[in-house]
């Protein structure tokens, strides 16, 4: 069943789907004054997503011809799965040229095919708040990743593995953050692994497959360096899922 992928977002944040400035408008008012009207019409405005061929304005909705969709389906039978894998986020994609790059269990390990440093990078704009960046500073000639076009500068922005075997990192759990109030930022309860000790299992894996991203044309200021020396203690404020 195909819908468009960007305008989902309003179903998952349970928000209305409306399709022009007016209309938006005309809702927030049904909001307060008719609140049982208002939910009927964001129930019914959801069915929108699956205009995969829109033609009509702009304003959530994307023309069929530029529209970003995706496809769901009813139940897919484990006959049909060819294989799984478990994924384990480490950076974050963001439309950049990405490649994946294979391990083998009997072939080279990570650590002889590419050179890496690792740092903890803090982003208010992404949960967990915190993602390991993985640089590639050096690539072995004629390695895997050399050939699949790996270069320095790209990172690793997730590292996939067999869903039979034991997690490829254990050591890095999810990081939960909770707000500071100061600048909106969301730090993390207690401070991560270190980075260096996450490289060095990295390093060793085999079996495993690495998704490399090449550098962004215009990187996310709101990055910042994360200082592993820092001691984060225990809060009262709530935790933040966003």
């Amino acid at each position: 069943l195909g819908n468009q992928f960007q305008a989902y977002d309003h179903v998952l944040n349970d928000f209305p789907l409306a399709i022009s400035e007016a209309e938006d408008d005309e809702l927030d008012a049904l909001k307060t004054s008719a609140p049982e009207t208002w939910m009927q019409r964001k129930i019914d405005s959801w069915q929108r997503i699956f205009e995969v061929d829109w033609q009509g304005e702009t304003y959530s909705l994307a023309r069929g011809d530029e529209a970003t969709l995706q496809g769901v389906l009813w139940q897919l039978p484990l006959s049909c799965a060819r294989r799984t894998r478990r994924m384990l986020e480490l950076g974050r994609t963001i439309g950049a040229e990405a490649v994946e790059v294979d391990y083998p269990a009997d072939g080279l390990s990570v650590g002889e095919d590419v050179e890496m440093t690792a740092v903890w990078i803090f982003s208010q704009a992404t949960l967990p708040p915190l993602h390991l960046r993985l640089h590639v500073v050096a690539v072995a000639d004629g390695g895997a990743a050399a050939t699949a076009g790996v270069g320095k500068g790209w990172t690793v922005t997730c590292l996939l593995s067999p869903v039979e075997d034991e997690e490829p990192l254990p050591s890095l759990p999810l990081q939960r953050g909770v707000s500071t109030g100061v600048r909106n930022f969301v730090r993390p309860k207690r401070a991560p692994p270190a980075a260096a000790q996450l490289l060095a299992t990295l390093r060793q894996l085999r079996g495993v497959q690495l998704v490399f991203q090449a550098p962004e044309e215009e990187p996310d200021s709101d990055d910042e360096l994360y200082d592993e020396t820092q001691e984060i203690p225990e809060s009262s404020g709530s935790e933040s899922d966003s």
